[in-house]
Formats: C-alpha cells, sequence, structure tokens
C-alpha cells in the first residue's frame, strides 16, 4: 500500500524569472475599450479587449464581466498587469486524488507587492475546489515571496475575491483588506 501525504511537498526553485509567453489572442474585427460594458454579459468571453495602458499585453479576453471590471481597478492601481497563461506559473491543486494545473485570473504588479488574484462567483468561493486552488496559490506566493525578498524583491500575496466585492470604485486595497485569503 502506498499514501500519498498532499500535506508534504519538495518545493524547488529553479528560475526567479519567467518571460511572458507570446499572447494567443489575435485582433480580427472589433476591439472593445475596457470600459465598455458589453451589451449581452452571457456572450462576454468571445469579445476582445484592448487599449490598456499597463497590461502586458496588447489584447485579453475575459470569462465574465467581473474579470472585465477587476481589470479597470487593476488599470487604475497597478504598475503593470496580465492574465497569465496555461503552464505560465506552474502552480497545482489536488482536489482528492485529482491533479491540476491552476492558472489565477490575474497576476498584478504594484508598489508593494505582487498579487495572484482570482475572482469566483460569491457562492462558489466555499466550494472545495476553490479552497484547494486558493491554498495552491497561497502556497505559491509564500514560497515566491521568500526566494524574492531573499534578492532584494517584492513580496508575492493572494487574493481571493468574491464577484459582488468586485465594484468599478473598488480599491485593490480595499479588496485585500477585507477578501485576502
Amino acid at each position: 500500500h502506498w499514501v500519498d501525504d498532499e500535506r508534504e511537498m519538495e518545493v524547488v526553485v529553479s528560475q526567479g524569472f519567467t518571460p511572458l509567453k507570446p499572447g494567443a489572442i489575435t485582433a480580427e474585427g472589433r476591439v472593445h475599450g475596457l470600459l465598455e460594458t458589453p451589451a449581452d454579459l452571457g456572450k462576454i468571453g468571445t469579445l476582445v479587449f484592448g487599449g490598456f495602458r499597463k497590461c502586458a499585453y496588447e489584447f485579453q479576453k475575459f470569462h465574465s464581466d467581473t474579470e472585465r471590471l477587476m481589470a479597470i481597478i487593476l488599470e487604475r492601481e497597478a504598475r503593470r498587469w496580465f492574465r497569465p497563461l496555461r503552464g505560465q506559473l506552474n502552480i497545482w491543486y489536488r482536489q482528492g486524488v485529482h491533479e491540476a494545473e491552476y492558472v489565477p485570473d490575474f497576476v498584478a504588479a504594484t508598489a508593494e507587492c505582487h498579487w495572484l488574484i482570482e475572482t469566483k462567483r460569491a457562492s462558489d468561493v466555499a466550494s472545495d475546489e476553490v479552497q484547494a486552488k486558493a491554498a495552491a496559490g497561497t502556497t505559491w506566493c509564500n514560497h515566491a515571496s521568500n526566494y524574492s525578498v531573499r534578492h532584494g524583491g517584492l513580496p508575492w500575496r493572494y487574493l481571493l475575491v468574491p464577484h459582488t466585492a468586485v465594484q468599478v470604485s473598488a480599491t485593490l486595497g480595499g479588496l485585500a483588506a477585507n477578501h485576502r485569503w
């Protein structure tokens, strides 16, 4: 018999910097502005947004209007932000016997720290899957912080925000004060 204790894992930091993967989004047709609320929010995932000042990529897509609203906050308050692609951060989470890659909604840099940010429907925040992802993201941030601070960089923080808190008038500091995981 073999028992896999998911509480114990070996952490190996093999590098302190990974270049951004090339963006997979191209714009053929209409590019929407970030402040433009789509008429049909159910089709937001099919729309391409652009015109960013602080995003690391020229174009972005969002799965929900909550993500678009968070991008507005990050455009206003972050030094730089982006939506990571699969394989970019190499964060893995376990739910039962299944292991999967976790790709947070946003990575953002501010003057004080770097953020991994996840927005979720309020009713899903307490789900086992979301909590497993949050635990993996927090663990990743702790290891990234240890490495970064040791080499003169900024710490990393994890933020899990319910959709009800993501409003255009919200601040990153206010969200962090009330919803940091």
